[in-house]
């Protein structure tokens, strides 16, 4: 299986990036719309999140980069590497609409 990998900074605390990724109710906004996929189930271990769906898995690693910033890494086995870059867009949109608005 091919492994799609992507990058991207993210304007938020690596916490509050990896937990918005591993929340149940924001898990679709960014895995399921970007990768298609349905049954995603995620494993959170910071500073990782793992996640399965029926034909796929991958991992998203959140690190510090600066006061207030992540870098989010997504590694995918299956998909894409578009569909890996809708990802991380999609997360950084996510962690944007539901914790720096206002």
């Amino acid at each position: 299986m091919t492994v799609y990998e992507a990058n991207r900074g993210i304007d938020a605390e690596p916490d509050l990036v990896l937990n918005t990724a591993g929340d149940p109710a924001r898990t679709g906004a960014w895995l399921t719309d970007a990768l298609g996929a349905r049954d995603v189930r995620t494993e959170t271990e910071p500073p990782r999140l793992r996640f399965t769906w029926p034909g796929g898995r991958g991992e998203l690693h959140v690190e510090a980069r600066g006061a207030g910033a992540s870098t989010a890494r997504l590694r995918l086995d299956g998909g894409d590497q578009a569909a890996a870059d809708r990802a991380l867009d999609a997360l950084a949109a996510v962690v944007d609409d539901n914790f720096t608005a206002g």
